[in-house]
């Protein structure tokens, strides 16, 4: 499914707007010591493992949420914005959290 930061598609006509669709993935849990050594080495710099983390959320919410598009019949979405929080540095919880406009594009 195209899945794109942009409001509009270049030589792609927009057939029908679905709304807004969107997901959340939570870090922590087994991740929590990793999660949590991450945090404080990124005072430092980027850590690595902090980053792995953070993208694997990432890709699970973005999954999470073109299932939901494709739910209502959509096979796009546009205007895509992500967010990622630390909601509880002592436990090792993040979240990253994701939403777009899911659209039906034409077919060519």
């Amino acid at each position: 499914m195209l899945t794109t930061t942009t409001d509009t598609l270049q030589h792609r006509q927009i057939t029908q707007y679905f709304g807004i669709v969107s997901a959340s993935a939570v870090v922590g849990g087994e991740d929590r010591d990793t999660l949590t050594d991450a945090l404080d080495a990124a005072a430092d710099g980027v850590s690595a493992p902090y980053e792995r983390l953070e993208r694997e959320a990432r890709l699970l919410a973005m999954d999470l949420m073109r299932e939901r598009a494709a739910e209502v019949g959509a096979n796009a979405i546009i205007a895509v914005r992500t967010e990622h929080r630390v909601v509880d540095p002592g436990r090792g919880i993040s979240v990253v959290f994701v939403m777009g406009t899911a659209v039906k594009l034409k077919v060519w």
